[in-house]
C-alpha cells in the first residue's frame, strides 16, 4: 500500500486529476519530532521535485522511448512536429494552436549544441530553454533579442572552452533540458511561410559544427523514465536525475533535508535504511502535498480565473514558490515566462461551479476596449479535462483570437460561446468543449503593461443542455 501511494503521487504527478484528493493529513501534538521533520520533508520533497519528474517523463516520451507513441526525436535532434497541433497531440498539456512548435532535448553531458535560427523581425518567434528543475533560463527572439537571427552555443554547467566567433553562450544548470521553440501563424494560409522560417533553424554539436573530432559520449545512458517500476524505488530515478544536476546554494539545503529519506544525486537508494515508521510519515507528507497541490488546481481566483505569474519563470523568479511551479509543471509544462506569454486560466465559472460541456453552454463577454492586454496577440483556448488536450471536433476550430473575424455587439463588445454542441445559426464566436469537465485558457504574447495582474470576465453560464 506504502508504495502504491508512492507510485500515483510522485512517480504519476497528481495522476489522480478528476477524482477525490486525499485529505491532509493533520499531526496532534504529542508526535514525535522526527516524524513532524519527515513529514515536511515528505511535503517539500513533492512539490520541488515534480517538475523534474515531469520534465523527465515528456522528454523520455518525447526523445528517448521510441515506442513511446509520442516520439519525435533522439536527444541532441530538432524535433518538427509539422503544421499546428490539434487534439492528437498528447505528450504535453495545454498545447497552443495558435502558433508552430519545434523543440529538442539537449543533452549536454559530452559537449555544447550550437543553435541557429534566421532573422524574422516580421514574423513573432521565441526560442525558450527550460532546465530540469523547469526553470526557464534563456530567450531568444521577437522580445528578447529583438528579431535578430543568431547563433547560441548552450552548454551544460562546468565546461569549459572557447565559442566560435560571434556566438553567444547559453549556460545550463543542468546536463539535459529542453528547447521549445514557437513561431507565430497568421492564418492556415500562412502555415507554409512559417515553417520555412522553421526549416532555416539547425542545432549542432560543437566539435562538428568546428569541423573538430567528437568528445568520446557519456559512458552512461540518459536515465529513462519507467512509470511501472516506481514505488518507492521512485527515488533511484530522482537520484539519476539529480546527478545531471549542479547544485546551487538554495538546492544544497534542501538536499541536506532531502538526504533523511535517502535523496542523494547520483546515489543508490536504499530502501531498507528508511524504517517503517521514516516510510509511514513520508508517504503522509506526500499526501499533504498532494492535498496542497489539488487545492491550488480547483482554486476560483478572481472571477474565476488563476493567475500563473509564479507557474513559470527563471529560477530567481520562482524562488519561494515550489507549490505553484510544481502546479504550472502539471498543468502546462514547459509554458513560457510571464514577461513573454502571460497566461490565465479558469476551470470554474463565476459562480465557482466547475465548468463541464455536458451540463451547461457558457459565454464571457470582453467589453469593448477591454480584451485581453497583449502586443502581439491574445488566444482564448479551451482544454478538455483531467488530460488537458485541445478538445477534437468536425470544424477543427481550437480558439478564438485577436486577429479571427467575429460578430461583436452593438455595443462594441466581443462574446464568446463555449458549448459541446454546435449552436444553430451563425458560429464565427463559438469554441468547442468537451462533453464533461473542461478549462479554458487565455493567453497574451508578448504582455502589454498590467497584463500579469489582468483579470478578466467571469465565465457565465448560458443555458442548461437538453439530454
Amino acid at each position: 500500500m506504502r508504495a502504491a501511494v508512492l507510485l500515483c503521487t510522485l512517480a504519476m504527478m497528481a495522476c489522480n486529476d478528476g477524482k477525490e484528493s486525499p485529505q491532509r493529513v493533520e499531526e496532534g501534538p504529542a508526535v514525535d519530532a522526527d516524524r513532524e521533520k519527515t513529514i515536511e520533508v515528505g511535503e517539500e520533497l513533492y512539490l520541488w521535485t515534480l517538475p523534474i519528474m515531469r520534465s523527465h517523463e515528456a522528454i523520455s516520451r518525447l526523445a528517448l522511448h521510441p515506442d513511446s507513441g509520442a516520439f519525435l526525436a533522439a536527444p541532441n535532434e530538432l524535433m518538427r512536429p509539422g503544421g499546428l497541433l490539434d487534439a492528437n497531440f498528447d505528450a504535453i498539456p495545454e498545447v497552443s494552436s495558435d502558433i508552430l512548435y519545434v523543440g529538442a532535448a539537449l543533452d549536454l553531458r559530452a559537449e555544447p549544441q550550437v543553435f541557429t535560427f534566421p532573422s524574422a523581425a516580421d514574423r513573432y518567434h521565441a526560442f525558450q530553454f527550460t532546465d530540469l528543475f523547469g526553470y526557464n533560463f534563456a530567450y531568444v527572439g521577437t522580445r528578447a533579442t529583438g528579431g535578430e537571427g543568431g547563433m547560441y552555443v548552450v552548454a551544460g554547467p562546468d565546461w569549459k572552452g572557447d565559442i566560435p566567433e560571434g556566438a553567444t553562450l547559453l549556460r545550463s544548470e543542468t546536463y539535459l533540458l529542453m528547447m521549445v521553440g514557437r513561431v507565430m501563424v497568421d492564418s492556415r494560409d500562412d502555415i507554409a511561410a512559417a515553417q520555412r522560417t522553421l526549416d532555416q533553424v539547425t542545432l549542432l554539436p560543437l566539435s562538428k559544427y568546428l569541423g573538430q573530432p567528437a568528445p568520446p559520449p557519456p559512458a552512461e545512458p540518459l536515465p529513462v523514465y519507467h512509470r511501472e517500476a516506481l514505488g518507492l524505488d521512485y527515488i533511484d530515478q530522482l537520484n539519476a536525475l539529480l546527478a545531471l544536476t549542479q547544485p546551487q546554494p538554495d538546492d544544497e539545503e534542501r538536499l541536506r533535508r532531502f538526504a533523511v529519506v535517502g535523496v542523494s544525486p547520483g546515489a543508490e537508494f536504499d530502501r531498507d535504511s528508511l524504517g517503517p515508521g521514516t516510510e509511514n510519515a513520508l508517504n503522509a507528507g506526500l499526501a499533504n502535498a498532494r492535498h496542497a497541490l489539488r487545492a491550488e488546481l480547483t482554486s476560483s481566483g478572481k472571477n474565476g480565473w488563476m493567475q500563473t505569474k509564479h507557474w513559470f519563470g527563471t529560477r530567481e523568479q520562482l524562488r519561494g514558490h515550489d507549490l505553484q511551479r510544481a502546479v504550472g509543471a502539471h498543468v502546462a509544462l514547459w509554458d513560457a515566462s510571464p514577461e513573454e506569454i502571460v497566461y490565465v486560466q479558469a476551470v470554474v465559472d463565476g459562480d465557482g461551479d466547475a465548468l463541464d460541456g455536458s451540463l451547461q453552454t457558457y459565454s464571457l463577454t470582453f467589453p469593448e476596449g477591454a480584451t485581453p492586454p497583449a502586443g502581439v496577440l491574445w488566444s482564448v483556448t479551451p482544454y478538455g479535462l483531467p488530460e488537458r488536450r485541445l478538445v477534437g471536433n468536425e470544424a477543427g476550430r481550437f480558439s478564438i483570437d485577436s486577429r479571427d473575424e467575429v460578430a461583436r455587439g452593438p455595443d462594441g463588445s466581443l462574446t464568446i460561446t463555449f458549448s459541446a454542441a454546435k449552436p444553430e445559426g451563425a458560429d464565427a464566436n463559438w469554441l468547442p468543449v468537451s462533453d464533461g469537465p473542461f478549462a479554458v485558457v487565455i493567453r497574451m504574447y508578448v504582455p502589454e503593461e498590467g497584463a500579469q495582474d489582468y483579470v478578466p470576465p467571469p465565465l457565465v453560464k448560458a443555458g442548461a443542455v437538453e439530454r
